[in-house]
């Protein structure tokens, strides 16, 4: 485990060129949908002191009142963001058949006509792989929320404090959150699979994928190892925005600087969760192959054995 750790970092650092493309997709990705929206808030929002107040820090009364007096203004941007958010969605995914195509059919080789070759060959299969565990997340949801409503209804009028209530919720927001990081660990070497196999039968490659995982409870330990850069660099953007805030031009002007170098790194961060992962799976699927040569030559043995 700690081995596929250190082998997907140094996948990711010698892919330092697939990553500024990424970022860089993103980063225009983004642009679409905010330089419209900037003019807009320029035109409807210019005599107001609401933004400044967003500016500092999120004010929910600030954002309430913006909302509620430039309705007619924001709606329609509030419309295109969603579905910016979609498209973001779909084009994560045509981005991590790229990387993963890269990484185990082209040595980790970066091109950008092969990574698009990539992206384009795998996509619909990611997509679809999205869609049947975006439907078990929902049937997770149902199964796990009926029964703490059906909790929470019959204690909220017998308990004796509300912070029994608290606890009780906290113990479901994590159950729900392991059982989501769970879900995208299948989907992770669900891909995987898709693409080592070139295979188009994704409910075969989910159950693959699920007994690989059961097999290899590591791959779950890895996941949180891999996942701490990510989550650090986002508490670290957090602590610098709380320091430096947002209150004049040259604040905020260094504030997107520091926006931009850490969107760089979260990149780098997904980059080195699918490296550790694909070096996981190879490292597990040659030593399965070992035992299973293995076996067939002990039988092979011990066939000759009973017929001298």
């Amino acid at each position: 485990m700690l081995i596929s750790f250190i082998e997907g970092f140094r996948i990711s650092l010698r892919s330092k060129k697939m990553i500024t493309i990424i970022y860089l997709s993103i980063l225009i990705f983004g642009l679409l949908a905010a330089i419209p929206f900037f003019g807009s808030a320029k035109t409807n929002f210019a005599n107001s002191l609401l933004i400044n107040d967003l500016l500092k820090d999120f004010d929910y009364r600030a954002y309430s009142d913006l909302t509620h007096n430039f309705k007619e203004a924001i709606a329609p941007f509030i419309s295109i963001i969603q579905w910016f958010g979609v498209g973001y969605l779909f084009f994560s995914l045509f981005l991590s058949a790229g990387i993963l195509g890269t990484f185990i059919k082209n040595e980790n080789e970066y091109q950008l006509k092969t990574f698009l070759r990539f992206s384009g060959k795998y996509f619909g299969r990611f997509a679809k792989l999205f869609l049947y565990t975006f439907i078990l997340q929902l049937i997770s949801f149902a199964v796990l929320t009926i029964p703490f409503a059906l909790i929470i209804t019959s204690l909220v009028d017998t308990v004796q404090s509300e912070s029994t209530l608290v606890y009780i919720s906290l113990v479901y927001i994590q159950i729900f959150v392991a059982v989501f990081y769970l879900f995208s660990l299948l989907a992770d070497y669900t891909k995987i699979i898709l693409v080592k196999e070139n295979s188009n039968q994704v409910l075969k490659s989910m159950w693959s994928s699920v007994k690989f995982i059961y097999r290899n409870l590591k791959s779950i330990l890895l996941y949180i190892l891999t996942f701490w850069f990510p989550v650090s660099i986002m508490l670290l953007y957090l602590l610098i925005e709380d320091v430096i805030g947002m209150t004049s031009g040259f604040t905020i002007v260094l504030m997107i600087i520091f926006q931009q170098v850490f969107v760089w790194f979260r990149v780098l961060g997904k980059v080195w969760i699918l490296a550790s992962e694909v070096s996981f799976y190879d490292r597990k699927s040659i030593t399965l192959l070992t035992e299973k040569e293995d076996e067939e030559l002990d039988e092979f043995e011990d066939t000759v054995t009973e017929t001298v």
